[in-house]
C-alpha cells in the first residue's frame, strides 16, 4: 500500500513537472509567433530598458549606503553652521566684538587700573583669554580639515535620485531591478533568434 502511494506521488510530481514544462514552452512559442510589428516594438522597448539599467550600474546595497552618506552630509551642514556661529560669537565681526575681543578689552582695562588687590583676577582673565584664543583656533582648524564639499553632496544626491527613479520603474528594489534586467535580456535574445528558437521549441513538443 505504501509503495503504491509512493509510486502515485512520484507519477504526480513527474506529471506536474512535465505539464509546467509544456505550458512554459507554449508561452514561449506564443511570444515567438507574434507578428513582426509587435516584435519590433517589443525589441525597441527591451533594448531601451536593458540599456537604462546597464548604464545605471546598479549594485545591491548602494542605495542604503548613499542614504547613510547623505545623512552624514545633512548633519555636517548643521554642524558646520553651528561652528561658524560659535566662531562669530567668539570672534565677532567688523561691527561688533566677540567674546575674545571683549575679554581682551577687560584685561586691558584691569591692567590700566593697576589695582594690586585684583592681581589674581587679572591672571584669571588672562588665562580665560588664552583659552578662548585656543578654542577659536581649534574650531577654525576643525572646519578647515573637515572632509566635506558641496560637489560631493550634489554627486551623492544625484546618484541617489537616479537610482530611485530606476528601481521604481523596474520592481522597487535593486534586487528586483537586476532580476528584471536578466529577464529582459533573455526575452530579447529569444525574440532576436525567434526563428531558430521556434523550431527548437516545436521539436520539443513532438
Amino acid at each position: 500500500y505504501l509503495d503504491l502511494i509512493a509510486d502515485n506521488e512520484k507519477q504526480r510530481n513527474e506529471y506536474t513537472s512535465a505539464f509546467k514544462k509544456f505550458t512554459d514552452i507554449r508561452k514561449q512559442i506564443k511570444l515567438l509567433e507574434t507578428d513582426e510589428d509587435e516584435k519590433a516594438i517589443r525589441t525597441d522597448l527591451l533594448k531601451f530598458q536593458i540599456g537604462e539599467i546597464e548604464n545605471a550600474d546598479i549594485k545591491v546595497g548602494e542605495i542604503e549606503e548613499l542614504k547613510k552618506k547623505r545623512e552624514v552630509f545633512q548633519n555636517a551642514e548643521s554642524v558646520i553652521k553651528r561652528l561658524n556661529e560659535c566662531i562669530y560669537t567668539l570672534n565677532g565681526d567688523v561691527d561688533s566684538d566677540g567674546a575674545v575681543g571683549l575679554t581682551r578689552s577687560a584685561v586691558n582695562y584691569l591692567e590700566k587700573a593697576n589695582i594690586e588687590a585684583l592681581g589674581e583676577t587679572s591672571n584669571c582673565l588672562n588665562n580665560a583669554l588664552a583659552s578662548l584664543d585656543n578654542a577659536l583656533d581649534q574650531i577654525r582648524k576643525y572646519i578647515a580639515d573637515f572632509n566635506y564639499s558641496k560637489e560631493e553632496v550634489e554627486k551623492t544626491n544625484d546618484r541617489l535620485d537616479m537610482l530611485h527613479s530606476i528601481v521604481i520603474k523596474y520592481g522597487g528594489s535593486e534586487e528586483k531591478t537586476l532580476e528584471y534586467f536578466e529577464k529582459a535580456k533573455a526575452e530579447l535574445e529569444l525574440i532576436e533568434f525567434s526563428d531558430e528558437k521556434l523550431e527548437m521549441l516545436e521539436n520539443e513538443l513532438i
